[in-house]
């Protein structure tokens, strides 16, 4: 079952899924996610399976037509905000929602490989 990244399954945000072999999370693509030229991925996913570093993370097409090198920054939150801190793919990013022709409504399924690559599998709206 998919779920919410605060764990409440909700649909359209980053959506996780440890249900299969590889753990895996969703993302609907909405215009912020292009305009600020980032997108957040689901805090639990984060602290589960990627390293709390910056990183560079190779993102592979399921159907071996594309290949990305996405920066994944994490922002450790200080001890005066709340929550854990985050988890962001920025760099490549831009490049990476328009070699894919993203739209709003778009659904990327981002499954793991290891903790520094995925592949992507994209449904379109």
């Amino acid at each position: 079952m998919a779920e919410h990244a605060e764990g409440m399954p909700k649909p359209g945000r980053g959506n996780t899924s440890t249900s299969s072999v590889s753990p895996s999370f969703f993302i609907t693509i909405n215009p912020n996610h292009m305009k600020n030229h980032l997108v957040y991925l689901p805090t639990d996913f984060v602290f589960k399976h990627m390293k709390l570093e910056n990183s560079t993370v190779m993102v592979y097409s399921d159907d071996g037509t594309g290949a990305w090198h996405l920066s994944f920054v994490f922002k450790q939150r200080s001890k005066s905000e709340r929550g854990r801190g985050r988890g962001i793919f920025c760099g490549g990013w831009s490049a990476f929602c328009e070699d894919n022709s993203l739209k709003s409504g778009d659904i990327c399924r981002f499954k793991l490989i290891s903790r520094d690559e995925m592949e992507v599998t994209i449904e379109r709206n």
